[in-house]
């Protein structure tokens, strides 16, 4: 594997001539300054980035991670974990597309250059283009709806769970409820997943799950409270004004 990180690294290197490479414990580094051009939609935007890419011996069976080290990105910008890699995207959604193409100048080309791309439109006109995922959960939630091809996401948690499983009876009723037998519905996609750490997107999800609950909670609860003033509205006419006024100070109705 050795020999395929460093034919990787010598292939990006022909683009982006001032990379360096060593190795660090079971990783090896690619270091240096990149050049980076691109143009979307007639905007051509041009930078210098130093950047950091870390390669862990699993490659390519992981991704590359990177960071960005010459403090170009605002602080605001979102995508950026707290350990200060660059959040790409949706590393399911990334891993799956380097299955098919696992070259490290097609990770860089595809993925880096749109954020750093990114980053320098937003620098120039304040807002992030071309349709970015949201950051963090919401974002891996907006890839598997893509990917199963449904909003239920109580079916693309079981879903994941079946993946994470690792074992599939094709004509077992599909995970996602709609009552086909998987291997006509979502085997292929469950299938594809096979060797991808789903546990994080996993987490993610059910934490996102849990959160929707407590809002259903609090909204449930408000809905309650207001019944209840309507309630005492009709109980005393006399006092319309009074209580619809409250209800429109306490729910913030106009």
């Amino acid at each position: 594997m050795k020999n395929k990180i460093y034919e990787d690294y010598l292939e990006l290197k022909e683009q982006y001539p001032k990379l360096q490479i060593k190795s660090e414990n079971d990783n090896y580094l690619i270091y240096g300054t990149v050049r980076i051009y691109a143009k979307r939609d007639n905007i051509e935007l041009l930078d210098d980035f130093e950047i950091e890419i870390t390669i862990q011996s699993e490659y390519p069976n992981t991704l590359p991670k990177i960071k960005e080290l010459s403090k170009k990105i605002p602080n605001e910008y979102e995508h950026i974990y707290n350990n200060n890699n660059l959040c790409l995207g949706v590393d399911t959604e990334i891993l799956l597309k380097f299955r098919k193409n696992p070259k490290l100048k097609y990770w860089f080309n595809e993925f880096v250059v749109n954020y750093f791309y990114g980053v320098m439109y937003y620098k120039k006109y304040g807002v992030i283009p071309f349709g970015e995922r949201t950051h963090g959960e919401k974002g891996i939630i907006e890839f598997y709806k893509e990917y199963f091809e449904t909003d239920d996401i109580y079916a693309i948690f079981r879903l994941l769970l079946l993946g994470k499983d690792k074992k599939i009876d094709r004509n077992s009723y599909c995970a996602c409820g709609s009552k086909k037998r998987i291997k006509n519905c979502h085997y292929f996609k469950v299938y594809e997943l096979e060797n991808i750490n789903l546990e994080s997107d996993i987490i993610n999800i059910v934490k996102y799950i849990n959160e929707e609950d407590k809002k259903k909670q609090v909204k449930e609860k408000i809905n309650i409270q207001k019944r209840l003033y309507l309630e005492k509205i009709s109980r005393y006419p006399y006092t319309t004004t009074y209580f619809t006024n409250k209800v429109q100070e306490l729910f913030h109705i106009k």
